[in-house]
């Protein structure tokens, strides 16, 4: 890696189940990963490096301040976007998904949604009790996310860190119990908090039909990718 000094040892993250980094004081350590285990971290500690400034929490109130201050809220995370292409590693998790999440936490809260296709959303999402959160930033969605009183979050690590950083002690948390799809053997065990509340995300029949041509691609096109650089090394 361009600008480390040689001879500085370099750890790489092996899977997402916890692994104890190998670090002695006072000795310098490259790493390399998501370390998406709380067991990593002192809460404490990340909670007072992350709080909201108050520039910020301007902007949120500003924004949806209002419905923050209506009652009991949930944030929705709909991530969608390259997912839709990636079925095989990383699912989507669809309306069944979502709407079994709403009934566990309860449908007399108000929902507040943030994604990355607020269109989709709109026409999914339809009542009163929800709100979009629209032409704003990641920043400001992820801290959103963490003043609500309980998050529903998709496999993924951003709606992840918005849940986490939801600092209310009675807060529920719904997650995906599908992190990865077919593809992807990693161990995810210690990914998600065990106060978290796990829902099925399973594939639907199309979606599960496309994961699978997706992987019989992917092993094609590595199977044509090691067969030409043969023929260019002759």
């Amino acid at each position: 890696m361009k600008g480390v000094p040689d001879g500085i040892p370099y750890y790489k993250e092996p899977f997402h189940e916890f692994s104890r980094i190998p670090y002695e004081e006072g000795k310098d350590l490259i790493i390399d990963g998501y370390f998406q285990s709380e067991k990593y971290f002192k809460r404490s500690v990340v909670l007072d490096l992350y709080r909201i400034t108050d520039e910020l929490r301007k902007k949120i109130w500003n924004i949806c301040g209002n419905i923050l201050e209506k009652g009991e809220t949930v944030s929705i995370h709909v991530r969608r976007g390259d997912y839709l292409k990636l079925p095989h590693a990383l699912p989507f998790c669809g309306k069944s998904y979502y709407k079994n999440a709403i009934q566990y936490i309860g449908e007399d809260k108000i929902f507040i949604i943030c994604s990355d296709d607020i269109d989709w959303c709109k026409k999914n999402f339809i009542g009163k009790r929800y709100y979009f959160i629209e032409n704003t930033t990641p920043l400001l969605d992820l801290y959103i996310q963490s003043l609500c009183t309980h998050n529903i979050i998709s496999n993924s690590s951003f709606s992840w860190w918005g849940a986490w950083l939801n600092e209310n002690s009675n807060k529920i948390v719904i997650a995906p119990q599908m992190w990865f799809g077919i593809s992807v053997k990693l161990g995810v065990s210690d990914l998600l908090p065990v106060s978290w509340v796990r829902l099925p995300n399973n594939y639907t029949l199309g979606r599960y039909c496309f994961a699978l041509y997706k992987v019989v691609e992917d092993y094609l096109l590595n199977i044509l990718r090691l067969i030409w650089k043969r023929k260019k090394n002759m």
